[in-house]
């Protein structure tokens, strides 16, 4: 058993156990003792990442201090530390029987490979990383280029996962310790089989590098978060050059090019109605030719049931 003074620095990360993304711990990472954990993405109902994972402490590069520099408005840094991390190919025991399969279909074998991570842990007051969806808004709102740029990532979800943050005390969440990484722990877009699927266009796994565990009391909740003016910087420097660009863009040609190439079962549609258009002239001219009159509604009738029976005949086949 661990004394005090055998623990590492790096301990909170597994005595906290879960580092969330947001209140709901739709997004969060678990560091066990062992050396075990999971990674967990789980959003709008779509089990997005839901594996076991290994993880190793392998450097430590800056221990903490005592006291944090300016007390009750920064952060203590508890150290800053070098972790490998391998996701497994292995879904969580509360994951879906089907998450195996996903984890084939949509992600390539680099992405179970070890990764080399640096990360900086502190203690302090902090709000949820997805509450910054007012930094957003202010440099939407900044001018109109940024506006018109930062609107086309608006349509594709680039605020809709940024909330923000709850005017009401009661209503907050505010965390005593923070984990920062220096890139995003979760597969980034060039490590899925689909780098232009929609849960990473409109998610951007690799804006989640920072994470929060044990949430303060209520009595607390009114104190300033100490993690305000970083989120906003990251906000800045994630617009100023946006890793997931390049992807969206990938993601809007694909999307261009389905609407001009057509696939097999676009072309064998639109075999079927020409032939369904030809047969009902055919039958029209035929009506036409036995009266003057114009078409009866019987007619009509007949030439709807043949179009029908000859459109399921062709599904069959």
């Amino acid at each position: 058993m661990e004394t005090p003074e055998d623990k590492p620095a790096y301990s909170v990360l597994y005595e906290q156990r879960t580092w969330t993304w947001d209140e709901y711990k739709s997004i969060h990472l678990e560091f066990h003792p062992n050396g075990r954990g999971r990674a967990w993405w789980y959003w709008e109902h779509s089990y997005t990442l839901v594996v076991t994972l290994d993880w190793k402490v392998t450097a430590t590069s800056q221990l903490g201090t005592e006291e944090s520099l300016v007390p009750n408005t920064q952060a203590r840094l508890l150290g800053k530390f070098d972790i490998t991390i391998k996701l497994n190919r292995e879904p969580c025991d509360a994951g879906p029987q089907s998450a195996l399969d996903w984890l084939d279909r949509h992600f390539m074998a680099l992405a179970w490979k070890p990764k080399q991570f640096q990360i900086i842990i502190e203690q302090g007051v902090f709000r949820l990383p997805c509450k910054a969806g007012k930094e957003i808004e202010d440099l939407r709102d900044k001018s109109e280029a940024d506006h018109l740029a930062l609107d086309e990532y608006r349509s594709h979800g680039w605020s809709r996962w940024f909330r923000r943050e709850e005017e009401e005390a009661s209503r907050r969440h505010l965390y005593g310790y923070r984990v920062i990484f220096d890139k995003s722990p979760f597969t980034p877009p060039e490590e899925w089989v689909r780098p232009y699927h929609p849960l990473i266009t409109v998610n951007y796994p690799e804006s989640k590098v920072e994470f929060v565990a044990y949430e303060l009391p209520k009595s607390e909740q009114e104190r300033p978060a100490m993690n305000e003016a970083w989120q906003r910087e990251m906000v800045r420097l994630w617009e100023a050059q946006p890793p997931s660009k390049p992807v969206f863009q990938q993601a809007m040609r694909w999307k261009e090019e389905r609407r001009q190439i057509d696939s097999p079962g676009d072309k064998k549609m639109r075999a079927i109605r020409k032939r369904l258009m030809q047969k009902a002239a055919e039958q029209q001219a035929t009506v036409n030719q036995g009266s003057e009159s114009t078409v009866t509604e019987e007619a009509r009738a007949g030439i709807k049931t043949d179009a029908a029976r000859e459109e399921r005949t062709q599904k069959e086949e």
